[in-house]
């Protein structure tokens, strides 16, 4: 090789390493960004037929957030957290199911930190309790109700506990599992043929979605954009159905609906003679509101507990609201909500499994709970005919 030709040579091999090296540095420079502001969420999702999405069974997804929490979820096979549901128990044992979305889930806190593994642990010193976690991210209540009428029959439970959040009313709307027919709803499942979660056929798929920011970024914007086009994907959950937003909270046709799943509700429990409560978890916002001493103005997206709580105690739906006491307290919301996430912290976990042991005991067990042993201060326990306030 002529000495020219060898000089070239040694120049596009620098210049090729160079721009390498570059977008190396510049990969792990913007990753090492993206991660500082953003929440990384693993592959998590997978279709299902009767509540359009759950956790993947069987598996491990990684849950980030920079300066908060950095955990690995791992799901049975179900797709919850926590052991199998067995059919077989013990005559005397007493089986609860508690059903939400991510924060029944425990986004954000260990396993053996979720309120529903605590409360387990909590019962069991009295009498033996199975509690299963059936909390599912962005599940609202018709996914819920859905995942009740059809799966309950597997778990066999003397008691479902339903975990309200702050925005179902508007999730059931724009998640519709049922359509109204009269003054009642039918089950109405619209996505029996979703497609695979978007880019799963990519073989690293699942490695880059556990580790990589710039990944989950890009699915999600890729996402998006294909959803402008009308190319639906696993991501794009939401049926955008357009309502009068000038008419009164109670007019609004996503209030009406939710009455509606409500009834339905209440039909479901008769017709199994199960015994059915509600714990009302509020938002963020809507907890700082309270601490603030703000005039808390109910809404279709925020601090809907208080119009919640009105509709499950007209149904004899019992319903344990906790942010009122817990401000009262002095337990901030800072305390309580992570900074950046939504979600609670293990403490506020802790709080909630207390509150609801403490309840279960007197109301569920009929037994005294001394006043060592209190979790609580009972002397603000109000007893609103159904509706049970901490």
């Amino acid at each position: 090789m002529k000495p020219e030709e060898l000089k070239k040579y040694h120049i596009v091999i620098f210049v090729s390493f160079f721009v390498l090296g570059f977008l190396v540095i510049f990969t792990l420079i913007t990753e090492y960004t993206i991660r500082q502001s953003i929440k990384i969420h693993g592959s998590t999702w997978v279709p299902d037929s009767l509540t359009q999405w759950s956790h993947r069974p069987d598996s491990q997804f990684r849950d980030f957030v920079y300066g908060e929490y950095n955990l690995w979820y791992k799901t049975n096979h179900q797709g919850f957290r926590g052991p199998d549901c067995t059919i077989n128990r013990g005559d005397d044992t007493t089986r609860i199911l508690i059903v939400g979305d991510s924060f029944t889930f425990g986004y954000g806190v260990e396993e053996s930190c979720t309120f529903s593994s605590l409360l387990e642990d909590t019962l069991n010193y009295d009498a033996p309790v199975q509690v299963y976690n059936c909390g599912t991210g962005g599940w609202g209540t018709s996914q819920q109700l859905s995942f009740l009428e059809n799966y309950t029959a597997a778990y066999h439970p003397d008691l479902i506990i339903l975990a309200y959040y702050d925005n179902d009313i508007q999730n059931s709307w724009e998640i519709p599992l049922y359509s109204s027919s009269g003054d009642s709803l039918i089950p109405d499942y619209p996505l029996h043929s979703v497609p695979g979660e978007l880019l799963s056929g990519f073989p690293l798929h699942r490695w880059f979605s556990n580790h990589s920011a710039i990944y989950t970024v890009f699915r999600y914007h890729l996402g998006r954009s294909l959803n402008k086009m009308g190319i639906r994907t696993l991501q794009q959950y939401e049926v955008q159905r357009d309502y009068d937003k000038s008419a009164p909270l109670e007019e609004a046709e996503p209030y009406r609906f939710y009455c509606q799943l409500l009834d339905r509700l209440k039909q479901f429990r008769d017709n199994h003679d199960l015994e059915l409560c509600a714990i009302l978890i509020p938002s963020r916002e809507s907890y700082h509101e309270l601490e603030q001493g703000k005039a808390v103005v109910p809404g279709l997206s925020s601090n809907t507990s208080l119009i919640v709580e009105r509709e499950l105690t007209a149904r004899g739906i019992p319903c344990l609201i906790t942010a009122e006491s817990w401000v009262s307290s002095g337990l901030k919301s800072d305390y309580l909500y992570y900074d950046h996430d939504i979600h609670w912290r293990p403490e506020a976990h802790r709080y909630c499994a207390d509150v609801l042991s403490d309840c279960l005991r007197v109301h569920l067990f009929n037994q005294d709970v001394h006043e060592e042993e209190k979790s609580v201060d009972w002397s603000k326990l109000l007893d609103d005919g159904t509706g049970v306030h901490y």
